[in-house]
């Protein structure tokens, strides 16, 4: 039988456990739920103690924030939805139809109405409906993770597709689970479930943990109450004439851990009993895993912000149009991490900018033949106004002299063809 935990492992080697699974929970939270899930670690954990208060995040910005602080945004999903869908490399048109999807959400971020409005959106938009199910899959893409899903299923598999696992047993195992067991993910039914999946029961029970402490099944919520959410930067770009340095916030102005030398010294004193002293092993323990993990995402996020000042100073000091092509993967490279971790530790995750707050995932473009996506087709576009007559292989070559791209013809084709829609 295969046993998810200890057998079973990610693909850093590590195992699948429940300090891995805290790990996971906690670096892909934005601050403001990073800093919430702390603080109830801190009431439940004698050993935790907070050595520095967060001067970061404040549920109410009060009047005592001076007004070149950091600013604390209210938005709506809709809003949140429409800035990212602005940041796309997209045709006016093309970001009216995800825009018009986006409008069609429901409170929990599903657009559950897809099926009867795909016909109508189709005709309006004169694409065909498989070409509308493109438009979908990006909509899908966007933040918070899981929006845009029409069934919870699909909802909690696109946020599994979103960790990007590189363990393909592992993901395997959390499709089937999703797809087809989520009514036995509770404690009575892991061995049934154990049955099912042909592994352990403690690999059951790491699953089901997973799934319910990574993945929600309302990805909008945070957006329920006043239909806002704060968005709190992680990360500020700060700009002198040419020059860019990008401070952590969260590690400078955050809430920072310490361990309790009181609780410490009652571990080791002689008049403490054997239960009491077996449970302040566990809690100790648990504190020490909870105040390396925030050490982690602190340190990463610093190390984040130094490369970034070094790949993108052109986008913050010239603009969108100077952002060059920086994928995730060339990022955990550099970090010697794997793609996973990285997609986690920049989920959610802002930086301050003087022009306004920037989503951390779009500093990571695709690399399109040496350009952003978005640059690339602004070349195209260019080029094809300025020389319209042009047969796809006089373009290729053109393209090729001018800009040093070589592009394939029938992909120059598409480029070409994707101009010509209205």
């Amino acid at each position: 039988m295969l046993s998810l935990s200890p057998q079973l492992k990610l693909q850093t080697g590590i195992q699948l456990s429940a300090a891995l699974i805290q790990t996971l929970n906690l670096t892909q939270k934005a601050y403001p739920q990073f800093l919430d899930h702390i603080q109830h670690e801190i009431n439940d954990n004698p050993f935790l103690e907070a050595i520095q208060e967060d001067r970061l995040f404040y549920p109410q910005v009060s009047a005592t924030l001076p007004d070149k602080d950091i600013a604390h945004s209210g938005i709506s999903l809709y809003e949140t939805l429409c800035h990212q869908i602005d940041m796309l490399a997209l045709t006016d048109v093309e970001k009216n139809i995800l825009k018009t999807m986006a409008e069609h959400l429901d409170k929990d971020g599903y657009l559950r109405e897809y099926a009867a409005l795909k016909s109508k959106w189709a005709a309006q938009f004169h694409i065909t409906e498989r070409k509308l199910a493109d438009y979908l899959t990006l909509l899908q893409s966007l933040e918070p993770e899981g929006v845009g899903a029409r069934t919870l299923q699909e909802c909690l598999l696109i946020q599994v597709r979103h960790h990007q696992f590189e363990n393909p047993e592992l993901v395997q195992l959390l499709k089937t689970v999703i797809t087809s067991y989520l009514d036995l993910l509770e404690p009575d039914s892991y061995e049934v479930l154990a049955k099912e999946l042909g592994i352990t029961l403690d690999g059951v029970k790491a699953l089901a943990q997973f799934i319910k402490e990574n993945l929600t099944p309302r990805p909008a919520a945070a957006y329920d109450n006043t239909n806002k959410q704060i968005l709190v930067p992680s990360l500020e770009a700060v700009l002198d004439k040419n020059t860019v340095t990008i401070k952590n916030l969260e590690q400078e102005q955050g809430l920072k851990l310490g361990l309790s030398s009181t609780y410490k010294q009652m571990l080791t004193h002689p008049d403490t009993d054997a239960k009491t002293r077996t449970f302040l092993k566990q809690q100790l323990q648990k504190a020490q895993e909870t105040l390396l993990t925030v050490q982690s995402r602190y340190a990463q996020l610093s190390k984040i912000a130094s490369i970034l000042e070094a790949k993108q100073a052109a986008f913050f000091l010239q603009g969108a149009a100077f952002l060059i092509p920086f994928p995730q993967k060339e990022l955990a490279a550099e970090l010697h991490v794997s793609i996973s971790t990285i997609s986690r530790l920049v989920n959610q995750k802002y930086v301050q900018t003087p022009t306004g707050l920037v989503d951390l995932k779009t500093l990571f473009p695709r690399d399109f033949y040496g350009h952003t996506k978005q640059r690339l087709q602004r070349i195209i576009q260019t080029l094809h106004k300025e020389n319209p007559g042009l047969t796809d292989e006089a373009f290729r070559l053109k393209l090729k002299k001018d800009f040093g791209i070589s592009m394939a013809r029938r992909t120059l084709n598409r480029y070409r063809s994707d101009l010509k829609k209205p």
